[in-house]
């Protein structure tokens, strides 16, 4: 007889589904939770240089590859360079990124995001000093092997959101990479070859004459260095086995 009571009682559910569907509901009703808007402000800051990066040098890549002699003169081959100059960034970035994502599980978010940062800085003002094929194609495969922010920056905002408020969160993301993508190819195309097209601001600076797209690829790493010092100094660990890690090897000491 127990035995029957046992069995009856063990496949009773623990909710009727009138009581599922007021819990479903109540769920449904909530107010979502607060976005933490000081650290999703850094985040997208940060991410900002992101499509910078990848779109500023679309505008003047294939006068560059011309105008340096890199295609021999010959307009049918500007192409075909620019491309192995566009590619290598997403060769690299697509070779690495995993690493750098699974790195940053280990030792956390924040230094993985601070060296990206450091590294797409000087391979972007290295790229405007290039004056040749393989240099071009060097820098551009460093901004990207060395810089898989991108991935991780969305992580971070996937751990500081919930599912209530994080739809919100990531259609911010996605409104900066759109602004900041409209945003590059402006930088360059209107920045490039400041001599000619600011003579009286420019006309006489012969660095800008020897290296006239070197002024783009300055101020896309003004970007960088601003997220940099919020990632120094503003951005917060997100990796919480990174923060139990760290505290462990603390405490060992």
């Amino acid at each position: 007889m127990m035995a029957c009571v046992r069995g009856t009682e063990e496949a009773t559910p623990l909710l009727s589904d009138s009581q599922s569907q007021t819990v479903n509901l109540e769920a449904k009703n909530a107010e979502p939770t607060p976005l933490p808007k000081a650290q999703l402000f850094y985040i997208l800051v940060i991410f900002m240089y992101e499509p910078l990066s990848l779109k500023f040098d679309q505008s003047f890549i294939n006068e560059l590859i011309f105008e340096f002699g890199i295609s021999g003169g010959d307009p049918a081959r500007v192409g075909y360079y620019a491309g192995l100059v566009k590619s290598s960034f997403f060769l690299a970035q697509c070779a690495f990124v995993f690493l750098w994502c699974r790195l940053s599980d280990s030792v956390g978010r924040r230094p993985v995001i601070i060296s990206g940062l450091c590294a797409g800085t000087i391979a972007t003002v290295a790229f405007g000093f290039s004056r040749t094929l393989p240099s071009l194609m060097l820098w551009r495969m460093v901004a990207g092997g060395l810089n898989g922010n991108l991935g991780i920056l969305k992580g971070m905002i996937a751990e500081i959101t919930d599912e209530s408020n994080q739809a919100k969160a990531f259609s911010f993301s996605q409104a900066i990479f759109a602004a900041s993508s409209i945003v590059g190819p402006l930088i360059g195309g209107q920045l490039a070859n400041p001599t000619k097209r600011f003579p009286r601001i420019f006309g006489n600076l012969t660095l800008f004459i020897v290296y006239p797209y070197l002024f783009p690829c300055l101020v896309v790493a003004l970007f960088s260095s601003i997220g940099l010092v919020i990632a120094i100094f503003f951005l917060e660990e997100t990796a919480r086995n990174a923060q139990d890690c760290l505290y462990h090897r603390t405490s060992l000491i």
